[in-house]
């Protein structure tokens, strides 16, 4: 079930004030079961291209329904797959260990 835009903010906001805590400066990037942006935050001073790469880690993460962690073994199993992926789909996905906070 998608999250309203309310509580993916809230899930945000939570990550940020986690980074804050040891001077971490976060993208955090929400989507839904299909992969697709819900909403976007990059704290101040965050690298710009740190929201590309949030948004396509959380992407995998959706589309695989796997963990970081899953995606990542399961990327050192299957070199080839993965490899090829880019060009299968229509966007790109990464097999990167992802903290998820719910």
């Amino acid at each position: 079930m998608p999250l309203t835009l309310e509580e993916a903010q809230t899930i945000i906001v939570g990550a940020h004030e986690c980074a804050a805590t040891i001077d971490a400066l976060v993208t955090v990037a929400v989507v839904d079961e299909g992969g697709h942006l819900q909403a976007l935050g990059r704290m101040n001073g965050a690298a710009p291209l740190s929201a590309q790469i949030a948004e396509t880690k959380a992407a995998s993460v959706a589309l695989f329904r796997r963990d970081g962690a899953a995606l990542r073994q399961l990327q050192e199993t299957s070199p080839g797959f993965f490899a090829q992926l880019d060009h299968a789909v229509r966007r790109q996905l990464r097999a990167v260990a992802v903290r998820r906070r719910v």
